[in-house]
Formats: structure tokens, C-alpha cells, sequence
């Protein structure tokens, strides 16, 4: 009995020790928090995650707990419909008309082309224009290494676009992808075929409303534009 007693009175010691200092160790707020941030890390689309988790961590009642899990989840199912209400829009530029503006790798020239997504997966890959550099300036843009080894040699292209759509599919961190109502990028699977074989890259369309033009990155700093006079 004397054994049982003592045995007790340490379990209870030892839990009195470990508590000490920590908040809702003993009634249940504990579990809660590390359930509480377990969903956290599931709602990609907050604007501020590591906020809402440390006010968590510091809650010191379940209630708390509750409430701020309640306006984490708004918040984020809030941003996710904003954002899919923007990219939902994206099928409508590709396939599409585009233009690519660059300079020669010498700096010493400007040069501009359509850059066509045909419907029919092919590429509309032609020169429209070539200005001398300002003043004679040699400037030279991003994208034109990409240029002098591609002039000439993109003839198709395919991408999963319209599944990306479909599937809600983000390839991208949300956070990257996510910007206000009406702007957003969409991330997509890009393949260029060109005369030396296919090229795979991850396509970053750019939304800004239908008062600006969209933006297309396929990597090596080029960037397309969407192309609306012709």
C-alpha cells in the first residue's frame, strides 16, 4: 500500500515538473493546438501562415483555438476561390497570339516577332521587326541567348493547360501563384518541339484583367506577350 501511495505521489510530481510553464498541458489544449496547426499546413492559400500558427501556439484555451482555425479556414477557402475564379479565365490565351521582343547577344539591335500557339499545335515563329539599338547603345535583353539558338527551329508546341484548369492542379506554391482579384499567374507543362528534338519547360502565365496584356514566361527570360492588334 505504502509502495502504491508513493508511486502516486511521484506520477503526480513528475506531471506538476513537466507541466510547469506550459499552457493547456493538462486540459486538453495541448491536443488541440497539435491538431490546430496539423490543418495549418494544409491551407496553402493563407496570405500569412506563419502568423496564424505562431497566435495559435500562443492560445491559451481551446475556444481560441477553435475560433482562430475557423478564420484561417475562411480566409483560405476566400483566396482559393479568388484565385480559380482568376486562372479559370487562362484557356482563353492559350492557344493564342503572342509577340516576343529581345535584341540580338551583341546588344546592338532590337528585334520583335509573333510567337503564335496555333490551336493545331503548331508555332507561328516569325520575325515582324528589327530596330538599331538607341544612340547606338549596345542593350542587351533577357532572352537573347534563347533567341540566336531558337530563331527559326520552334515549329509545335503542346501543354496540359486546360488540365490544370480542370483538376485545380497548382505546380507552383500557391503563394507564388496567388496575387489579387483578377490577377494571378497559372503554372503549366510547356513542351516546344523544335528542329533538334523537344524541349519541356514550366510555362508561367501571367493574368492582369482584360485591361492588360497577359504575360507568358517559358523560361531563359523570355517572355511572351499577349499580342491583341492582330
Amino acid at each position: 500500500m505504502a509502495i502504491s501511495v508513493f508511486k502516486k505521489f511521484v506520477a503526480a510530481v513528475t506531471t506538476s515538473v513537466v507541466c510547469t510553464g506550459v499552457i493547456g498541458c493538462s486540459d486538453g489544449v495541448g491536443q488541440a493546438r497539435d491538431e490546430a496547426v496539423s490543418r495549418l499546413d494544409g491551407m496553402v492559400w493563407l496570405e500569412d501562415p506563419t502568423t496564424t500558427k505562431s497566435r495559435v501556439e500562443k492560445a491559451t484555451s481551446k475556444e481560441q483555438i477553435s475560433e482562430l482555425i475557423s478564420q484561417a479556414q475562411a480566409e483560405n477557402d476566400e483566396r482559393e476561390g479568388t484565385y480559380w475564379s482568376c486562372a479559370s479565365a487562362a484557356t482563353e490565351y492559350v492557344p493564342g497570339k503572342w509577340t516576343l521582343k529581345s535584341s540580338t547577344t551583341d546588344g546592338m539591335a532590337l528585334i520583335a516577332f509573333h510567337f503564335d500557339l496555333v490551336g493545331d499545335g503548331t508555332v507561328n515563329f516569325v520575325k515582324i521587326g528589327q530596330w538599331s539599338a538607341t544612340a547606338g547603345r549596345p542593350v542587351v535583353m533577357p532572352g537573347a541567348e534563347w533567341l540566336a539558338a531558337h530563331e527559326g527551329k520552334v515549329t509545335g508546341w503542346s501543354g496540359d493547360l486546360s488540365e490544370v484548369i480542370s483538376s485545380k492542379k497548382t505546380l507552383k506554391p500557391a503563394s507564388e501563384l496567388y496575387e489579387t482579384v483578377g490577377f494571378c499567374k497559372v503554372a503549366f507543362n510547356l513542351s516546344l518541339t523544335t528542329t533538334e528534338g523537344v524541349e519541356n519547360v514550366v510555362g508561367v502565365l501571367k493574368l492582369r484583367g482584360k485591361q492588360y496584356k497577359a504575360e507568358l514566361e517559358i523560361g531563359d527570360g523570355v517572355v511572351l506577350v499577349e499580342d491583341k492588334d492582330s
